[in-house]
């Protein structure tokens, strides 16, 4: 077992950068932590990945150094106790609408009396049983880091509920899905997008507030590192696996593509 840095840099108040990983591959993963980043969010939701891969891709993680959070592909407890099972330092759930669903995510993601995270002492969170399990309950209730996607205009009203909730570390604003539900997905920077936005900033002011997300240079809301950390964003996500591979080979093809006879 060892410390979640990630959860430790937030905790001093410190920004955190992290790169997705939606390859199924666990060598993605352990690159991106060799590469420096402080967390990599490994994909269940919109990629084919399983927790067998999930679990491999962890692995990674823990190889290279870097905090490992899974986007869970729903908010069903079972496939957050199985993923936690498996080592993850971290839970992303998406979309959260109400402090309901964010009370929920917090209490698949703890132990008894806290939560209601099943157990299981042969885990491989708990090393097969080589950890005690009393031990390894108080290091995860400790450790996991619970992050809320909030993803719906619904959760835009419910926004200092959300941010207010006990145990919750992170809310994350996914923009994309967001301007989808204002029926802007079409539209870049969309005045709503940017205006809810602008009111998770307000709630996550608040004294016990979660620590707000967001991803930096993002195609439907382009506000860039400075900019979010002067709105007080500390929870940001820089590179896409796919996004980075996809515009080196495209800027690759450009340079032999414009000689004559290509």
């Amino acid at each position: 077992m060892r410390e979640n840095l990630t959860r430790a840099r937030l905790q001093r108040g410190l920004p955190v950068f992290g790169a997705w990983a939606t390859l199924s591959d666990p060598a993605v993963a352990e690159m991106i932590g060799y590469a420096g980043y402080h967390f990599v969010i490994l994909d269940m939701e919109h990629v084919p990945n399983g927790l067998m891969t999930i679990e491999r891709m962890i692995r990674a993680c823990e190889i290279s150094g870097v905090t490992s959070i899974v986007r869970v592909p729903d908010a069903n407890p079972k496939t957050i106790l199985r993923v936690l099972d498996s080592g993850a330092e971290g839970v992303m759930v998406p979309h959260v609408v109400s402090a309901t669903d964010a009370r929920d995510a917090v209490a698949a993601c703890r132990y008894p009396p806290v939560g209601a995270r099943g157990a299981s002492p042969t885990a491989r969170a708990t090393r097969y049983s080589f950890t005690p399990f009393t031990e390894y309950t108080r290091h995860a209730d400790r450790e996991v880091l619970v992050v809320a996607m909030v993803e719906d205009r619904e959760a835009v009203g419910q926004a200092p509920a959300i941010l207010a909730t006990p145990g919750l570390d992170v809310v994350f604003v996914a923009p994309y899905d967001l301007a989808g539900s204002y029926g802007a997905l079409d539209r870049p920077n969309d005045q709503q997008v940017a205006g809810a936005f602008e009111t998770f900033v307000a709630a996550s002011r608040q004294d016990g507030a979660a620590i707000l997300g967001m991803p930096a240079g993002h195609g439907m809301v382009t506000r860039s590192i400075a900019e979010l950390l002067g709105a007080g964003v500390r929870f940001i996500p820089t590179a896409f696996d796919v996004a980075l591979l996809a515009g080196a080979l495209r800027q690759d093809v450009a340079v032999w593509s414009r000689r004559p006879n290509s």
